[in-house]
């Protein structure tokens, strides 16, 4: 028993910490990729790059610096914010709809008073459908505006969204395009470098017992 005990509290623990950490990932992000932006770029339109989050204002950031890879980046990624926002809101609309289809009684049938009403359970229901979809959209904001302000890549955020930033971004050439150049391509060097140290390391075989 006491075993038993010993072991249940241990994969608990575990199962918190990683619980933990992935919260974590999840709100301050992961680094950005050697060479994907420059520290000037990060550091210099943070504040900027968090009016993307805001909502419907995702394409203000690159509106105001068309040539900034990093101000397209976010933009492309507020798109994707709202688009989650819109959708949780059109889930919550829908639930309620069904929850009022399903909850809605009769009252005082057979007198003069008949009408339709919302019992109680399906008020309670409801009210907490909205509430659970109001935190969700707090939860993605918080998530997203913070990464910005932290200099960090969201945990969720797939390459595809920074090669959409890099093929929609000006050929003009400006003061920092050359090293823009470089910084992209030393970011593709390293993201191969990483895929192949990875295939090295599945194909290393297991040790024996």
């Amino acid at each position: 028993a006491v075993r038993s005990a010993a072991a249940i509290t241990k994969k608990t623990f575990v199962f918190v910490k990683k619980t933990t950490i992935k919260t974590a990932h999840f709100f301050m992000g992961t680094k950005y990729p050697d060479g994907m932006f420059t520290e000037s770029e990060i550091r210099n339109n943070a504040l900027t790059a968090c009016i993307a989050y805001f909502p419907l204002m995702f394409p203000i950031p690159s509106i105001l610096r068309p040539k900034s890879r990093y101000l397209r980046y976010h933009s492309i990624c507020g798109a994707a914010e709202t688009l989650c926002m819109v959708i949780v809101i059109f889930l919550k609309r829908l639930i309620c709809q069904i929850l009022k289809n399903v909850f809605t009684v009769t009252v005082n049938a057979g007198s003069s008073f008949e009408h339709m009403a919302l019992s109680h359970t399906g008020i309670y229901m409801i009210s907490a459908t909205e509430i659970i979809s109001y935190i969700i959209i707090f939860v993605i904001f918080i998530s997203c505006v913070a990464m910005p302000v932290f200099g960090r890549k969201h945990s969720l955020a797939p390459d595809i969204f920074y090669k959409l930033a890099e093929s929609s971004y000006s050929s003009a050439p400006d003061q920092n395009q050359t090293e823009r150049s470089a910084d992209n391509t030393a970011y593709k060097s390293s993201r191969d470098e990483s895929i192949c140290k990875t295939n090295k390391t599945d194909d290393k075989p297991k040790n024996k017992t």
